[in-house]
């Protein structure tokens, strides 16, 4: 018996080369583009709207859940445009969901951010301002959620916006007082603070867009046209946030 010649490939064949090419075309691309993005290709991200279903949340000019869910429902429209961004949502649009549930459904998905998305109340109707709240120091979210908290208000710095944290500071075993305080330079605080970040382990950022009893700012944003360019200015604060730019 004859035994069979072994085919080799070799280098100096231009089909190898061919596809050696590519393989390193392929390979290096890949690798080149997880380098610029921090070492990741995408990113996941959960929308919350605030309340649903019955909840209506605050009651100004108009009801709060109902611009939390336009503008929900757009940002992430605008996000899956980017293939980047993995979007996901704490609860279906006009679904009643508790906050526990909410928690629950960021720990389940473990987005790299959990931006909520609400409206504040002032009964003087002239106070306006986006509020941002990050997680209090002392968590383990801390730096993460400030550091997204940071790039929000910077985007939004027209907006007069301010990032906080949130305290409900104990008056009776029955009543609290809500205390908001500037992030800049805060010590920790042996307070509670927003539930959903209380119950959620991954980074959290809460905001207040606007002041629901302020008519001016009303007509701002909730409109078809403010929905969309508040949306358009969230996409450009998260691509600030990873570093996607």
């Amino acid at each position: 018996m004859t035994k069979k010649k072994k085919k080799t490939l070799k280098l100096k064949d231009p089909m190898v080369l061919i596809l050696a090419v590519l393989f390193l075309f392929i390979t290096g691309g890949t690798a080149i583009k997880a380098a610029v993005f921090g070492g990741r290709t995408e990113v996941i991200v959960m929308l919350d709207a605030a309340y649903g279903e019955e909840a209506k949340g605050n009651s100004g000019v108009i009801n709060e859940a109902d611009y939390n869910a336009a503008l929900v429902k757009e940002l992430a429209e605008v996000l899956k445009k980017d293939n980047r961004f993995i979007v996901k949502l704490s609860h279906e649009e006009g679904a009643k969901a508790t906050i526990h549930d909410r928690a629950a459904a960021a720990d389940k998905e473990n987005p790299e951010l959990l931006l909520s998305i609400h409206c504040g109340y002032d009964p003087a109707k002239t106070v306006s301002g986006m509020k941002i709240y990050a997680d209090v120091p002392g968590s383990k979210t801390n730096a993460k959620s400030l550091e997204a908290a940071q790039k929000i208000k910077e985007t939004f710095a027209a907006e007069n916006a301010e990032v906080l944290y949130r305290y409900y500071e104990p008056l009776d075993e029955k009543t609290f007082q809500v205390v908001n305080v500037p992030a800049e330079g805060s010590e920790t605080k042996e307070l509670k603070t927003w539930s959903l970040m209380e119950e959620a382990s991954v980074p959290v950022v809460i905001v207040e867009q606007f002041n629901v009893a302020n008519e001016e700012a009303a007509a701002k944003y909730n409109t078809e046209e403010g929905i969309k360019a508040t949306a358009q200015q969230y996409y450009k604060a998260l691509l600030a946030v990873f570093k996607l730019n």
